[in-house]
């Protein structure tokens, strides 16, 4: 089992997770063994009686219990995988749609008049404005045509309104070191075109077919995050477009999205044909990717609630088997609410095990993921938020407790006299 575990952290595939679970599974019966051991004195100091033969009971059936604690166990890790793996990878793109949106607002009107920006400018509550030029570049891919959004950007204004990002060089810098027969290259479109940076890629300009080297590879969410970058002389000589359409505003502090979104609409009204923001963005992939991970998450949890019923199965066949012991104990003084509690306590142990086991286990998996798993060009970095960890867990006792109430209750109504005659 320990040699099953280490060999996950060689392999950089979500295969991984076979071998991670067959090797927890191996190992499960010790760590079990070993929780029960550490409930032993906490049971006794906090219940009592009822506690200590709670937990002496976990030791007497561990086979058993263990193999049932075990199922919740990866319940509970798969739903902290997927959990963490969906709030990371939201927290992952909000940060690049802020980076890389090129402002608080993109409004695209039906033509931009020369004295619209100043006009933008002035509106209450807009720090700085500029427009931008876009163009849908036809190219062929596989034998079709395609459309390649291309943006033709300034190394004067590029870095107050970020459209891309770019490690090791500003945007700035970027754009001025780009030759009128260059372009960049966003992560999408370089991975959809499938060439290599320094390699030449054609489009359909004014001269025709030309072709355009690719000088550098960035990350954008502009056009979903699929797009091409120019300056802007290249920009115009290629696709003869001399008019804007998109204007990029910052907000000064105190204003709110909506409030600059309102006085916007006041100045232009129906020239507006739209107006987007980074919130917006953010708003419709975390709808996606939360609708994705709730029918797995769902999934998780039904067989998580399947493994409750497995908890219950465990602690009536406990309770049927003890019958007898049941009734001396209740003969020599035990009462009904004692008995309750023990079997609580033996189920909330069993749950509990799993819980804290199945949690380690989760960030283990989300850790493991963090170092390969990709998902449209977007890595993830390695974390678990306190809060998720936290429901979930408090979860898993939920559903340990909830699965006990049963035995329990049937451990209470067993009538002394019947108990006692039982073979």
């Amino acid at each position: 089992g320990v040699l099953l575990i280490l060999s996950a952290f060689f392999i950089k595939h979500l295969l991984l997770v076979v071998p991670l679970m067959l090797g927890v599974a191996l190992v499960y019966p010790y760590l079990f063994r070993m929780f029960v051991f550490a409930l032993r004195p906490v049971y006794g100091s906090l219940f009592g009686f009822s506690g200590t033969i709670a937990a002496g009971n976990l030791k007497r059936n561990r086979g058993r219990s263990a193999m049932t604690s075990v199922i919740l166990c990866m319940g509970i890790a798969m739903i902290v995988l997927m959990s963490s793996l969906n709030s990371a990878l939201i927290q992952t793109y909000e940060r690049v749609i802020f980076a890389s949106y090129g402002g608080n607002l993109d409004v695209m009107l039906h033509h931009v008049e020369k004295t619209d920006l100043a006009q933008l400018k002035a509106v209450e509550g807009v720090k700085d404005a500029q427009t931008y030029r876009l163009y849908g570049a036809i190219w062929m891919l596989d034998g079709q045509k395609r459309r390649l959004p291309v943006f033709g950007v300034d190394a004067g204004w590029i870095d107050r309104f970020p459209l891309f990002t770019a490690s090791g060089k500003t945007q700035g810098e970027l754009v001025v070191s780009l030759a009128n027969d260059e372009v960049l290259l966003d992560k999408i479109s370089f991975g959809t075109w499938g060439g290599q940076v320094g390699e030449r890629i054609e489009l359909a300009t004014l001269q025709g077919t030309k072709s355009f080297r690719v000088a550098a590879v960035v990350e954008t969410m502009k056009n979903s995050g699929y797009g091409a970058f120019m300056n802007e002389q290249a920009f115009t000589d290629s696709f003869g477009v001399k008019y804007e359409k998109n204007a990029l505003v910052l907000k000064k502090e105190g204003t709110s999205p909506l409030e600059l979104r309102e006085r916007i609409f006041d100045r232009f009204g129906s020239r507006i044909m739209e107006m987007f923001g980074p919130e917006d963005w953010v708003s419709i992939v975390g709808g996606t990717y939360t609708g994705s991970f709730a029918i797995i998450n769902t999934l998780v949890i039904l067989s998580v609630i399947i493994s409750g019923i497995g908890i219950t199965n465990t602690m009536l066949m406990n309770v049927m088997e003890r019958v007898r012991e049941l009734g001396m104990m209740r003969a020599v003084g035990v009462t009904r609410r004692q008995l309750v509690r023990m079997v609580l306590l033996e189920g909330f142990g069993i749950g509990f095990t799993a819980t804290a086991i199945g949690c380690g286990f989760g960030i283990l998996l989300v850790y493991l993921t963090s170092r390969f798993m990709e998902i449209n060009s977007l890595t993830f970095d390695f974390g678990v938020p306190g809060t998720i960890l936290g429901i979930i867990a408090l979860f898993g006792l939920a559903i340990s407790l909830f699965s006990s109430f049963v035995p329990a209750s049937r451990a209470a109504k067993t009538r002394l006299s019947e108990a006692l005659r039982y073979e």
